[in-house]
């Protein structure tokens, strides 16, 4: 446009190396690289939980299964695992990881529970459940 004289006071840069706007540079924030190794120390069970939802499966297991709910306390880093047949039994599968908690490691339960916030933790009922326990 500006070569056919459609577009009036601007100027081309035919230069083949390009030019660092030094206001752009200063304006920009910059971030600190997010660190690879957590620093972050546990001191208890059930203090930081963190769990993942996988599947479907291409295959279903001999039970029906077709998706694997995970769960890995961050003290112990101990894994427990349930095999769901739908994505939305995973309510009912943290409640009963977070009841067998309670009674084999930590009677307080689950402090905080981390995850990718997935559609199956972003439901309303779960969320609300979260909050009426006091789980962050």
């Amino acid at each position: 446009m500006v070569r056919n004289s459609a577009v009036e006071g601007v100027e081309l840069d035919s230069s083949p190396t390009p030019t660092i706007c030094e206001p752009c540079v200063r304006g920009k924030a910059h971030r600190k690289a997010f660190p690879k190794v957590s620093r972050t120390t546990y001191s208890k069970y059930g203090e930081k939980v963190v769990t993942d939802l996988w599947g479907p499966a291409q295959v279903q297991s001999i039970g029906g299964h077709s998706f694997a709910h995970m769960f890995e306390d961050l003290y112990s880093r101990e894994p427990c695992i349930a095999f769901l047949k739908a994505k939305s039994e995973a309510f009912e599968s943290y409640k009963h990881y977070k009841a067998w908690v309670k009674v084999h490691r930590n009677p307080n339960g689950i402090a905080c529970l981390g995850s990718d916030r997935g559609g199956e933790f972003l439901d309303r009922d779960f969320t609300t459940y979260l909050q009426d326990v006091g789980t962050i």
